[in-house]
Formats: structure tokens, sequence, C-alpha cells
């Protein structure tokens, strides 16, 4: 099984003969503007999953599935807005379990943050009702991707996935040391941290990555933090 990372919570994942695309969303950097995933990828894709609907993550979702053809798993929420674009989607919820292109996922609570600070102003967002966490199977091993999420320690307590992707970069999700207590509930094998050093135009906000990657090493699990285009093989 193959993972490469594009950036904020984008990835492309190969395995069993299938392409998932996981958030296909668009990046924010004032200087690009444009999908995270390479538009030379889209037409191989098999399966999308969207654990929300900013734009960071969902932005190229129609355009994917109509140059693919592949279907959407998504909140219900998000289904429906889809559904009227002409994508065929395959709608989940955070107690429900669904199988589409071959590919059994599990919906797992998250809760986006409520509050952007940017620039020094807090702005309040409204608590989205169209996040779910994904778990899904693929080579006989389950990858659980949170998505933007704060810290839910007592529902994820135990998942025990093969690899996780969490948030670490603070903001709208949880920062480094809530995402420590993530790891330490869910009690994964494999731990890639996501959405951090991201961009808003001109805004970047940084992570200490490399104190996240020591501490989950320092317990027994394996990180691997990857920059936009970088892959690993498991």
């Amino acid at each position: 099984m193959k993972l490469t990372y594009y950036g904020y919570n984008a990835f492309v994942i190969e395995g069993e003969g299938k392409t998932i695309v996981l958030d296909p969303g668009q990046d924010l950097y004032w200087r690009r503007l444009d999908s995270l995933i390479p538009r030379s990828l889209w037409s191989q894709v098999d399966l999308i999953l969207v654990t929300h609907g900013d734009a960071d993550h969902a932005e190229y979702v129609p355009q994917v599935a109509k140059a693919s053809g592949a279907p959407v798993v998504c909140s219900p929420a998000l289904a429906e807005k889809w559904r009227r674009k002409g994508v065929t989607v395959v709608p989940i919820a955070s107690d429900e379990t669904v199988e589409a292109a071959g590919v059994r996922v599990q919906g797992v609570p998250v809760r986006h943050g409520p509050v952007l600070n940017l620039f020094g102003r807090s702005l309040a967002l409204k608590p989205g009702g169209d996040s779910v966490g994904l778990l899904f199977t693929l080579e006989g091993r389950r990858l659980l991707s949170l998505g933007d999420t704060m810290l839910l320690e007592e529902a994820w307590r135990g998942l025990r996935p093969d690899v996780l992707l969490v948030p670490i970069g603070g903001v709208m999700t949880m920062n480094v040391d809530d995402a420590l207590r993530a790891v330490a509930a869910i009690e994964p094998q494999v731990v890639i941290p996501v959405h951090y050093h991201w961009h808003i135009l001109f805004y970047r906000h940084p992570a200490d990555v490399e104190r996240f990657a020591a501490e989950v090493r320092a317990v027994g699990r394996r990180c691997f933090p990857l920059r936009p285009g970088e892959g690993v093989e498991l």
C-alpha cells in the first residue's frame, strides 16, 4: 500500500489495484489556489473519501468525481449537495458503516474546531454538521482519517487502526499536545500527521512536527511526517 500526501488532509492511497483519494481540496496559498491532488491523477480514481466540506478538503470533489466516475463517501449533508450536481454519493454518518467501490468505510465521531485565530483576530465559525471521521479498510489494514477535529478522547479510545492520519496544526484542529493524547487513546501502529504548516492566503500556521514525531516514536509507534508530494509504502 502506498500513501502520497499533498498537504492539508489530501492523500492519494493506492492498494488492491484501487486508487483512493482523500479530501481533494484546494491549496489556499495565494500563489497556488489550485487543486491539491494533481489533475493528471483525477481520471485514475476509484473512490473519493471526504471528511468535511471546507474548501481545503472538498473544493474539487465534483470535478474529480466527474473525471473519474468514482463514488464519493461523505456526510449526509454533503451527499445531498453533491447529488444535485450529478455526483454518485454514498452518505455515511458517524455511527454507520457503508461499502463503496469494494471498500468498507466506517463513520467515526469528530468535531470541527469552532474558532479561527487569524491576523490577531478570533473569528467564530459555525460548528459544522458535515464532518465525519472515516475508518476504512484496504489490503486488510484499517486506516483512520480524522479530518479537522478537536480532541474526542473517549469517542476514539481503543479504535486501534493500523494507520492514523491525525491533525496537529491547532487553531481549527487539535494541536500537538492534543494529537499526542489522541494517539494514546486510539493506539494506532503507524501515525501520519496532517493539517500542519498550512496556508490561508498570506497566512502560514506552523506546528512542531519534529516534537510530535519524536514523542510518538518514543512510545514505540512508527511516525511518518510527510511533505507535500512525498509518499510512504506500508
